[in-house]
């Protein structure tokens, strides 16, 4: 990793430099332990007082107020100008092209020549691979499954038969594309398999993470649209599809026949029923559980699923709730003590205390 200067790295991401211009960056570090040759960010402003303290030769901040006298790239959105500065120190490891003679690639796979496929890896018959893709150890590629151009394959990923994988894709390892989706049919009460004949396609640019399953269609597709992003230990069901660009976080459980439309984002551990609908740019908070249509641009919480600010009210109500149920109860006491004294005889009633008038004066 070679270093680059303050104004190389800014120009890069179309930043402006304050400070010395000259300084050699070596690498991007946290705020608490970035060295004076390292270069750190604050993408989050709750971490803006934790600035002074820091060693690190330079910040990429969205302003330079309160940083005097510090070496920083002012841009407009520091988080992605980071990921742009990583990128660039960091660029992919280089592969070496040709296939490992201890994979095994079946004589009718198509795959191309320039193609970098690492010792026991498994490659199916009458399965295509593309350009300048990578296929790292113990990858299993099905029998007429598609893997696209410059894809990159972790250890441990499977790709089931007959299923898509477009371009420029990144499974992480042990992701699992085209597993049987979850379906029975009940048979005087013993579950008889409904087979899973179906596929499942990845589009371009996906990325999904470690140990994620993509069931494949009971009949018909389960699809991922383009630029989607998925985190570890997300169960996709059958029939599932995924519009362009949304985000899923890590633990999300989606159950089959599911819709999600374009740029939907779902926090982590959340859950969806079946059959249901989730519109364009809708968002779902973690742990929340989805049991029926989201409708575009909604932000649902909570479980059963409620508009978010609904959900927030009701989990700060919720806290209460001990205190409620001690003035509730205060207050069933009393009703009943008023009842039982005004049922009792008149002569057993409490005296009534006396009422005394005020005179009047007279006027002068």
């Amino acid at each position: 990793m070679g270093g680059r200067t303050l104004g190389e790295l800014a120009g890069h991401v179309g930043g402006r430099v304050v400070g010395n211009a000259a300084l050699v960056v070596s690498g991007v570090a946290p705020l608490e332990t970035a060295g004076p040759d390292e270069l750190s960010f604050i993408a989050n402003p709750k971490y803006r007082r934790h600035a002074a303290a820091s060693r690190a030769g330079a910040l990429v901040v969205d302003s330079a107020q309160g940083l005097e006298g510090r070496n920083a790239i002012i841009s407009a959105n520091p988080y992605l100008a980071v990921a742009k500065i990583l990128a660039l120190l960091h660029p992919p490891r280089t592969r070496s092209i040709g296939i490992s003679g201890l994979a095994c690639v079946h004589p009718s796979a198509t795959v191309a020549e320039d193609v970098s496929i690492a010792p026991f890896v498994y490659v199916g018959a009458k399965s295509r691979v593309g350009s300048r893709t990578v296929l790292s150890p113990c990858v299993f590629v099905g029998e007429g499954a598609e893997i696209g151009r410059e894809c990159t394959l972790h250890p441990g990923v499977v790709v089931m038969d007959g299923c898509r994988v477009g371009d420029r894709v990144i499974l992480h390892p042990g992701v699992v594309v085209g597993s049987d989706g979850f379906g029975y049919a009940q048979d005087g009460g013993r579950s008889f398999k409904v087979p899973q004949v179906g596929m499942a396609e990845i589009g371009e640019d996906v990325e999904i993470g470690a140990n994620t399953t993509v069931d494949r269609g009971s009949v018909g597709v389960t699809r991922l649209g383009r630029g989607v992003k998925i985190d570890n230990l997300v169960q996709i069901g059958h029939n599932v599809e995924v519009g362009e660009d949304s985000i899923l976080v890590a633990q999300v459980g989606i159950s089959g026949s599911t819709k999600l439309g374009r740029g939907v984002q779902v926090g982590g551990q959340a859950g969806f029923a079946g059959h249901i609908h989730v519109g364009d740019g809708a968002r779902v908070a973690g742990q929340a559980g989805v049991i029926s249509d989201v409708e575009g641009g909604a932000t649902v919480g909570g479980t059963p699923h409620q508009r978010h600010g609904v959900w927030i009210k009701s989990v700060a109500l919720a806290a209460r709730l001990p205190e409620f149920l001690k003035a509730f109860r205060d207050l069933q006491d009393r009703v009943a003590a008023l009842e039982t004294a005004r049922a009792a005889p008149p002569s057993v009633r409490p005296a009534r205390a006396p009422v005394r008038r005020r005179s009047k004066r007279r006027r002068s």
